[in-house]
């Protein structure tokens, strides 16, 4: 006999969590308050995904994503970073064009 480590009940109440309460939109000026990993290590739980940074200032963030924040993060990260010209189609990174006055 076999158990499931989590339940459709859990998948449920995650992605009901990821919609609600959400933080405000972030603005590109906010970017040097945010934290700015320069390595990472991650490991795969049963119930998610474990990431540990090493961030620029010296300081270690751990993080644990449940498999629904986990899956919205790889699809966010795809599609903003081809949005921002920094992602290519096959998810290459590539240098964004700047647009130059002329």
């Amino acid at each position: 006999m076999t158990k499931k480590i989590f339940t459709d009940k859990d998948i449920e109440q995650w992605e009901r969590d990821l919609f609600e309460n959400t933080p405000p939109p972030i603005e590109e000026i906010t970017l040097p308050d945010f934290s700015q990993p320069k390595t990472f290590r991650a490991s795969a739980a049963t119930t998610g995904i474990v990431i540990s940074t090493i961030n620029r200032d010296g300081n270690t963030t751990n993080l644990f994503l449940n498999p629904v924040i986990a899956k919205y993060l790889i699809h966010t990260i795809a599609m903003q970073g081809q949005e921002a010209g920094w992602l290519n189609e096959k998810l290459e990174i590539i240098s964004p064009d700047l647009l130059l006055n002329s």
